[in-house]
């Protein structure tokens, strides 16, 4: 070897080291609130598909077992939850699947159901009929998911709110 060439070192310099580590700054910084919108918008549908199982596990039941139950809707309380029939009263099914379940913060619930006296509900029969209904999951971004049962035969399932029916 002369001594005019110099023998390099196969590592990697500071200064390389901080270009990449400003590079993949850079990067998380983009990337990160993309991906927290997504987890946000995924949380309507997260919603959405939990009701759209209480719908199907309140029809099944009630085919089942000759009694009538209630998918019930507290708007204000941003709450749903299950409710059968027993003697002439609506009960709590006393089970995980009649739990109140709460809609995050930031979720709201929308429906175009008419009150009863008795709360605002989709009711399931024993013949295998619901209450017609669109329920809308809307959060504070706007995005939307809908669920919809269009007819008293038909089950409850996510539809496109963009879509006219």
């Amino acid at each position: 070897m002369q001594p005019w060439q110099r023998q390099f070192s196969r590592g990697f310099t500071l200064i390389e080291l901080v270009l990449v580590m400003v590079i993949a700054a850079v990067a998380m910084a983009i990337v990160i609130p993309t991906l927290s919108h997504s987890v946000q918008g995924r949380r309507c549908g997260d919603a959405a598909a939990q009701m759209c199982a209480l719908a199907g596990y309140a029809r099944t039941e009630a085919i089942s077992q000759g009694i009538v139950y209630r998918l019930n809707l507290d708007v204000p309380g941003r709450q749903f939850y299950l409710s059968m029939q027993q003697g002439g009263a609506f009960v709590d099914l006393g089970e995980e699947f009649g739990r109140h379940f709460e809609l995050p913060d930031d979720l709201m619930i929308q429906t175009d159901l008419q009150a009863q006296s008795d709360g605002l509900y989709v009711q399931f029969t024993p013949d295998g009929k619901c209450d017609p209904a669109t329920i809308t999951i809307t959060d504070n971004r706007r995005n939307q998911v809908q669920l919809a049962c269009q007819s008293a035969t038909e089950m409850f399932h996510v539809v496109d709110p963009n879509i006219k029916q």
